[in-house]
């Protein structure tokens, strides 16, 4: 296959010395990446169809690639949406794009869009204005729907402009809905869940992560 046979070129080196390659190869993957199912590209990606020699044992570990990340991150609510339909969850994963606040230090209404799109029941107070009023409504309103809430940021346009740390710790005190936060790298004063953007096994992480929700 066709990634399998080119994914050793979306690399640090080629991306230094051959960019015209690294270019090309990125565009042709992403098309990939919109024509196939996450399971189907994963499995390309990760496991290319060859046969060692039967007395080699592959012990080489998954790393993660610029390309992979960007991929992971720009098709995270679709992968997850998707495992959710094959292995049903208890709770709703909700993806919520961190990049698209356009103000970081107070969110609350464009969480609330997100989570009205996502299919849950308008405020009959009005829209949150603020996180207190956000929260009022995630754990008034919103306590029979089993939802949980992913924070990242899509790697496209417009760039990632990181979490307010002050923020990220008030959602940590809601109630409800259970909340975590996909990061670039360790947020030692955030009291959320966290999970690295850099982790070659992210989905299944999150995976992990919903499916405890359920006990």
């Amino acid at each position: 296959m066709i990634i399998s046979a080119l994914h050793s070129h979306l690399s640090d080196e080629t991306y230094r010395d051959n960019f015209n390659l690294y270019l090309e190869c990125y565009k042709l993957f992403w098309n990939c990446a919109e024509n196939l199912s996450y399971p189907e590209f994963y499995q390309a990606w990760h496991n290319p169809p060859t046969t060692p020699h039967p007395e080699a044992e592959d012990n080489t570990p998954a790393t993660p690639t610029p390309f992979t990340q960007q991929c992971n991150l720009a098709l995270l609510s679709q992968i997850l949406n998707q495992a959710n339909q094959s292995h049903p969850l208890n709770c709703q994963p909700i993806c919520i794009d961190g990049s698209r606040f356009s103000d970081p230090s107070n969110p609350a209404l464009q969480i609330y869009t997100t989570l009205k799109k996502a299919g849950c029941p308008a405020s009959p107070d009005g829209k949150p204005r603020t996180i207190a009023e956000l929260q009022a409504y995630c754990e008034d309103d919103l306590s029979d729907h089993q939802i949980a809430l992913i924070l990242y940021e899509e790697p496209t346009d417009p760039s990632p402009q990181g979490f307010d740390m002050a923020v990220l710790n008030q959602l940590a005190r809601f109630s409800h809905p259970p909340i975590a936060v996909v990061v670039p790298q360790p947020l030692p004063e955030c009291r959320l869940p966290q999970f690295l953007e850099s982790d070659p096994d992210l989905m299944a992480t999150l995976l992990q992560w919903l499916h405890n929700l359920d006990r």
